[in-house]
């Protein structure tokens, strides 16, 4: 398939989706809080050590598969794995030499829950649950129950990321454009202070010279940009053009 340009959804839709889910999710999990007679779905104490909802009769296993699986689990795993496929189909990954910021950020996701959720599971079933020692069981589903906040931290070591939480908390009014700082192995491109859109301008512009470094070889770029008022005001003519 040709590659499709990834054009990301507006802050508007992002928040509305997210309190989409984050009100599905509030909703199925008060099915095992608020007990309804008519409901064959209970939430009971596991191996000891939480509570999870478990299958107790025929109509309870059968409601557990059938709806409470497929809500909490089924749908969003296949979801994932669509979206995965969506995106190597028609190639909105970055080139094979620029993936490597989007392989270290799910990594770190992945490394986090495993070591994180690891140890409880380990314990819970392999460990006999709560015949182990008492503190010991509470440690590990502390540990384990901090995953959320960790995982959310290690997210915002992604830079694009970062700032599009910044720019949320702060309803816009921190500009988080003018951090950038790029620098090419094929020469020496750096920019600094400048928005993406100025940055992105120029380097579209000074493509179409040959460069000549320092010394006497030459390359298709080597220029260096410094803050100044002279040159961003270029800089910004060049944007705007």
């Amino acid at each position: 398939k040709p590659a499709r340009r990834y054009n990301p959804p507006r802050v508007r839709a992002v928040t509305r989706n997210a309190i989409l889910v984050y009100t599905g999710a509030t909703f199925v999990s008060l099915w095992g809080v608020v007990s309804f007679s008519w409901l064959p779905h209970e939430t009971n104490l596991q191996n000891g050590m939480y509570c999870v909802p478990v299958e107790y009769d025929q109509a309870s296993l059968i409601f557990f598969w059938v709806a409470y699986f497929p809500i909490f689990c089924a749908i969003p795993l296949v979801y994932c794995v669509g979206a995965t496929a969506y995106a190597m189909w028609y190639r909105l990954l970055p080139p094979s030499g620029k993936r490597r910021g989007l392989a270290v950020y799910f990594f770190r996701l992945v490394f986090v829950f495993t070591i994180m959720w690891g140890p409880l599971l380990i314990v819970a079933y392999a460990a006999g649950g709560s015949n182990g020692h008492p503190w010991g069981v509470w440690a590990v589903g502390l540990w384990g129950h901090f995953q959320g906040a960790i995982s959310a931290s290690v997210s915002l070591l992604k830079e694009d990321i970062r700032k599009a939480v910044i720019k949320f908390v702060t309803c816009n009014k921190v500009d988080t454009s003018t951090t950038s700082r790029r620098s090419h192995t094929g020469g020496q491109v750096q920019i600094y202070g400048v928005s993406e859109e100025t940055e992105s301008a120029f380097m579209s512009f000074a493509k179409s010279f040959k460069w000549t470094t320092v010394g006497s070889s030459s390359r298709n770029f080597g220029v260096s940009v410094q803050t100044s008022s002279r040159r961003l005001g270029v800089l910004d003519d060049l944007a705007q053009d």
